[in-house]
């Protein structure tokens, strides 16, 4: 008997056990061979299966194969066998929404694409174990956090997933600036402190009556009121929403010099100006009787109140109105009527506020 043997079969990748589904190809060096396998352990002949394509091993199976090539006028080759042990290996979770700064509060979402499989977490920066906390529903972080969360899949009978980590900052809208002291009339000049509970955010301001942003002058030191000033204030900070804005309006009253030799020649309005104007004018009124106390008004076309202020005083008085309303509010161009009234007199005149 001179017959050759064909060659024995060869399977790739080799027996073994892997993390993934497998296709394995049988592979025999005498052409013309054909091959012929078994999965159920039985050995193979030529009633076997005929091997045509790569045999697909997928996740979770433990499979035997055995091969035998054939080949006409040729001795069958030697049983060649291989098993495989295929461990499935979770995927690792993925979050909704993905890791990011955010200025609302947020509910994560934790997700696997392996059927089955449980996720578990940590916050504490910890790798993430089989006894870490069952995700079960989403995780909400609150504002003005900062969290970490490690995520791991688990599957019975499987590799757990690699480690996902996402990082969250949640911000917010900040709060807005107070003052020190209050709004309300003064008798003198005094220092306006601006705070926010925020510490480390910018607080921007303006005193022109102008709507603060960024760009607007940073506070610093305490703004010094000596006339009559709105301030509007925002607090900024990288990443999170400004405050909404805060105003005050600051009144500064008048006082009489009772030294003042020179002595009004009537009670009354005695001068505006500039009028008309479009940021400020000073309005100048004198009382002519000792100790006399006095109402300065100022009203609009429609007869309504927009500024008030009194006192009692002799003498040559200034007062600086900057076109604004009692409650800081620039009022629009045009005509509002001056009003002085005293026990025993009244004065009137007009002012025109111009557009600036």
């Amino acid at each position: 008997n001179n017959l050759q043997t064909v060659a024995d079969p060869v399977f790739d990748p080799p027996a073994g056990t892997y993390h993934m589904e497998q296709d394995i190809m049988i592979n025999c060096s005498t052409p013309g061979a054909q091959i012929y396998y078994t999965l159920n352990g039985s050995d193979p002949t030529e009633d076997s299966i005929l091997y045509t394509n790569p045999i697909h091993l997928p996740p979770q199976t433990h499979t035997t194969i055995k091969a035998r090539a054939y080949l006409s006028g040729w001795l069958p080759s030697p049983i060649s066998t291989a098993i495989y042990e295929i461990i499935g290996v979770v995927e690792a979770p993925y979050f909704t929404p993905a890791a990011g700064t955010y200025t609302t509060a947020q509910d994560i979402v934790l997700n696997s694409l392996t059927p089955g499989s449980q996720i578990r977490y940590t916050t504490d920066g910890s790798e993430p174990s089989a006894t870490s906390t069952l995700y079960a529903n989403p995780i909400h972080l609150p504002l003005n956090s900062s969290t970490t969360i490690m995520a791991k899949g688990f599957k019975t009978g499987w590799m757990p997933s690699s480690t996902a980590s996402a990082e969250y900052i949640i911000t917010g809208t900040l709060p807005a600036p107070t003052f020190d002291p209050p709004a309300g009339s003064y008798k003198e000049m005094v220092e306006i402190s601006l705070n926010c509970t925020m510490s480390d955010a910018a607080i921007h301001y303006t005193t022109n009556g102008s709507i603060p942003n960024t760009h607007s002058p940073l506070y610093s030191v305490p703004i010094s009121i000596t006339q009559d000033t709105t301030i509007k204030a925002i607090a900024a900070k990288t990443g999170w929403i400004s405050s909404t804005i805060a105003t005050a309006s600051y009144q500064i009253l008048p006082v009489a010099n009772p030294d003042d030799t020179q002595s009004p020649a009537f009670t009354g309005i005695h001068g505006v100006y500039p009028n008309p104007f479009s940021d400020a004018t000073t309005i100048q009124i004198g009382i002519k009787e000792p100790a006399n106390e006095y109402q300065l008004s100022i009203y609009n076309l429609k007869g309504q109140r927009i500024h008030h202020i009194s006192g009692n005083a002799k003498g040559f008085t200034e007062y600086s109105w900057n076109g604004c309303d009692a409650s800081g509010k620039a009022l629009s161009a045009g005509i509002y009527i001056l009003k002085l009234k005293t026990p025993t007199e009244s004065s009137i005149k007009k002012i025109v506020k111009q557009v600036p």
